[in-house]
């Protein structure tokens, strides 16, 4: 991420990022677009469950809430003394995004860059 930020500027990295994940996370996409909160709490289970990742996540009538402890990827590249992308929190916003688009829900984030975790929120829009 910062070689793309770097040679091509922050709008060229974002766009690399939302062409990515509306690739990437298509099929995903497809299957949030109704508004099924159960299809984002499932999915996200699955992956803090197979990165081995502690997490919460809590789920309320209109939104649901993913607060993982840390980042395993940034707890991994700090443990082992290197340098993450100080686009890192960028990466995830811009990813989100673009996931819930053409969902009912909004992503926000809310990111700590001291502990590099973060309590990412999916609010469901309301309707009338």
């Amino acid at each position: 991420m910062a070689f793309l930020y770097d040679q091509f500027g922050k709008d060229a990295k974002q766009d690399y990022l939302k062409q990515y994940s509306q690739t990437y996370y298509e099929p995903f996409n497809q299957k949030f677009k109704p508004g099924d909160k159960e299809t984002l709490i499932n999915y996200s289970k699955e992956i803090f469950e197979r990165k081995e990742w502690p997490s919460n996540i809590t789920s309320h009538e209109n939104s649901v809430q993913l607060i993982p402890d840390a980042c395993v990827v940034i707890s991994h590249i700090a443990h082992k003394g290197g340098k993450f992308s100080l686009y890192y929190s960028e990466t995830y916003n811009t990813v989100y995004i673009t996931i819930c688009e053409n969902t009912p829900f909004e992503y926000v984030e809310c990111y700590n860059d001291e502990t590099c975790s973060c309590k990412q929120f999916f609010i469901r829009e309301k309707v009338g």
